[in-house]
């Protein structure tokens, strides 16, 4: 059906400060990779004191998913900023992936891959749940 190419659903979560559009303290992409039953993040966070972001990495397995939204509640301030979610569609190949990174993603993001957005959403722990389990299930 996809040509053997492997083909993500991506999630990208991005937290305002002060509902402001513009300023972004947190922006974080998830993948799902269904072979590995894995969730993999690559997050760029603000650093408020030398005014540029910070790349972070890591991966959850399936088996721990409850704790993988117990991570993205924390790293998101307790949803208690508003959030952006984005769902993209992603054609990654498997050489790409030594290279993926925030930055490496966001430029795959920006040719045509958006295939929904909600802007300056309250989000909560279950709305955040909804969204991991939608990436296990596409």
């Amino acid at each position: 059906m996809y040509n053997n190419m492997p083909h993500f659903h991506v999630l990208l979560l991005k937290e305002h400060v002060n509902r402001e559009v513009e300023r972004l303290d947190n922006k974080i992409f998830i993948l799902y990779d269904t072979e590995e039953e894995t969730f993999y993040y690559y997050g760029t966070r603000n650093d408020k004191d030398n005014d540029k972001y910070v790349n972070y990495t890591g991966s959850y397995s399936y088996y721990q998913k409850k704790g993988f939204v117990s991570f993205l509640q924390y790293v998101m301030g307790n949803f208690e900023e508003v959030i952006t979610s984005e769902l993209h569609y992603l054609k990654i190949e498997s050489y790409e992936y030594p290279d993926l990174d925030f930055e490496y993603i966001m430029n795959k993001t920006r040719t045509k891959t958006l295939m929904s957005a909600y802007d300056l959403q309250t989000e909560t722990r279950k709305s955040i749940k909804r969204y991991v389990n939608m990436l296990v299930s596409a």
